[in-house]
């Protein structure tokens, strides 16, 4: 099981061998369901360092694993989500996590004046270091 919050929210496999995040014996959703991927949002605020060492993988491998946490980031970086999250997102591609899928996204983040200056500035650091990246 992975903790997801500190607030008992955690994420594992069901007897079906799906990922679910909720709260165990309570409200439990996929997390591949669009609510799971918001459930799963507050994973941003760990280090992505930590995440990924609790799930047995380096930080390089984990938009291929099947939690989906590409989709977290790409949910964390839509232009509808709160400057927090899109922060949060920014600051785990800048720690390491490959954001091919998060391009376009990551390149709104730059320019939007709704998340914080120092986020943009990172992201247009990242863009830059990376002009056509495949990471």
């Amino acid at each position: 099981m992975l903790r997801v919050s500190q607030a008992a929210t955690w994420a594992g496999r069901d007897v079906d061998d799906r990922w679910v995040v909720g709260k165990p014996g309570a409200h439990v959703l996929r997390a591949e369901s669009a609510q799971g991927v918001i459930a799963l949002l507050p994973l941003l605020d760990r280090p992505v360092t930590e995440v990924a060492a609790e799930l047995g993988t380096g930080v390089s491998s984990l938009p291929c694993h099947d939690l989906g946490l590409e989709r977290v980031l790409g949910a964390a970086l839509h232009r509808d989500s709160s400057g927090h999250w899109t922060t949060r997102a920014i600051a785990w591609i800048d720690a390491g996590f490959p954001f091919a899928g998060c391009r376009d996204a990551l390149i709104q983040a730059a320019s939007d004046r709704r998340v914080p200056q120092r986020a943009r500035q990172t992201a247009a650091r990242i863009l830059t270091r990376n002009p056509r990246s495949s990471t």
